[in-house]
């Protein structure tokens, strides 16, 4: 069975700004290096710690959020690629579903 969504090398740093002209002194790495096949009629619950770029990845997914580094495809064709802006038709087959800790 292939692959519907997959990430290959995915990386997300946010810069680190610093003083009154807001110069960048360094970067934040939230999601490192992530590669991740999800097959075609499969779930995939992603799970871990507050902070640990659980939602990061669901934005940089739905095109919220630009890469740093590496490539996410759906359906084998490239979705959203590191320095390209993310203005593709495939995204809009993919939507978030936020965890309501209220209900």
């Amino acid at each position: 069975m292939s692959a519907l969504v997959q990430f290959r090398h995915v990386k997300k740093a946010f810069p680190v700004r610093k003083g009154m002209f807001q110069r960048v002194v360094g970067h934040v790495t939230a999601v490192n290096g992530v590669t991740i096949d999800v097959a075609r009629g499969k779930t995939l619950g992603v799970v871990g710690e507050s902070g640990c770029g659980k939602s990061t990845l669901a934005k940089m997914l739905v095109g919220l959020l630009d890469l740093t580094e590496g490539e996410i495809l759906f359906d084998g064709k490239p979705l959203h690629k590191a320095g390209t802006p993310s203005d593709n038709q495939s995204s809009r087959n993919i939507q978030i579903v936020f965890q309501d800790p209220f209900s």
